[in-house]
């Protein structure tokens, strides 16, 4: 539960902080899931992160390496659906490039 609730509180927070400071709340709510044992939702709050990652201006070198983990961490764990909605969105068009679509 703690881990669902940073993933949808984090990104309220981006409204008032800067948004630098959601990754790091969608990291420790990757890591709150994991140890609550929520695979689902510490995959979510790891394609948030990915996302944030993209929209606050970091290098999109960054974000492809951190999509590329997420994405390996979703098919280790048979998360397809949020793994689908990473893949299709325009998240993955941004970080690995146009020609990969």
């Amino acid at each position: 539960m703690a881990g669902e609730v940073i993933a949808i509180s984090s990104q309220t927070i981006g409204y008032i902080e800067p948004m630098q400071s959601i990754i790091l709340f969608h990291a420790e709510g990757h890591t709150t899931a994991l140890e609550a044992g929520d695979i689902r939702i510490a995959s979510l709050n790891l394609l948030l992160q990915c996302n944030t990652l993209v929209w606050c201006g970091s290098s999109l070198n960054d974000a492809k390496i951190m999509f590329d983990e997420a994405s390996h961490f979703m098919k280790q764990h048979n998360v397809l659906s949020l793994l689908f909605i990473a893949e299709t969105r325009e998240l993955d068009k941004l970080v690995n490039g146009w020609e990969s679509v």
